[in-house]
């Protein structure tokens, strides 16, 4: 079998509400996000911003796609809640979709994304759009009933990010990101105790536990 990699598709909810300069300004949130999750995850992964607002990344280890999703959605979220834009953004941030799959074509120099994973990124990302979806997952795979309780947990970990507000994002982004409360607390200009209070409020730890097990998941033992 072909590696196994992982295709995250993204498009940044009601972009069309960003002034031209903030519009302008959502490439360096997205580069920032990036430079940050290769810096402090030590992860190895291609990622770029495509039409303005559509985002696509390929990683080798699928089992990164669920976290570096909540970082990008966590950082939209916490930018978004100072500017004068739709409410659906700042609530929402981006609309996300990861596949599994192998990748006959990954290469950042000509700019080139080809294959299963990256397929199925892009027609599921199409089938939510529109609707009151903001996340799926799917790969194909002989066990339907797996396939379907690893969406169903992206899913709900995705709903649970839409509920916090943007000074919850902020604080859980930096926690995906590894950091401890010390560290965000003097990144945030905010006490440890601040820190902690957003944390528990916005489910850090169902967060945590969910992104744990999805670590674990050997994907290739499913992907046909």
């Amino acid at each position: 079998m072909d590696k196994i990699f992982g295709v995250i598709a993204a498009d940044v909810i009601d972009s069309t509400s960003l002034s031209k300069a903030d519009l302008l300004c959502l490439n360096d949130e997205v580069s920032s996000c990036f430079a940050d999750a290769k810096y402090y995850t030590s992860s190895k992964f291609w990622g770029r911003l495509v039409k303005g607002d559509s985002i696509e990344c390929c990683l080798p280890d699928p089992r990164l796609t669920l976290r570096l999703a909540l970082l990008i959605k966590c950082r939209i979220k916490a930018w978004a809640g100072d500017l004068v834009c739709s409410a659906a953004l700042q609530d929402l941030g981006i609309r996300f979709s990861i596949g599994v799959g192998s990748m006959r074509i990954v290469d950042p120099h000509m700019d080139v994304m080809d294959g299963e994973a990256i397929y199925i990124a892009g027609r599921n990302l199409n089938k939510i759009a529109g609707s009151s979806s903001t996340s799926i997952f799917g790969f194909v795979a002989d066990d339907r009933n797996f396939t379907e309780l690893v969406n169903v947990s992206v899913v709900l970990l995705d709903d649970l990010i839409n509920s916090l507000s943007a000074k919850q994002s902020a604080v859980i982004y930096h926690m995906l990101l590894g950091l401890n409360q010390t560290e965000i607390a003097k990144l945030l200009f905010i006490s440890q105790s601040s820190v902690n209070s957003r944390a528990q409020k916005a489910g850090w730890r169902l967060i945590a536990d969910t992104l744990r097990v999805y670590e674990r998941i050997n994907f290739v033992d499913y992907v046909v």
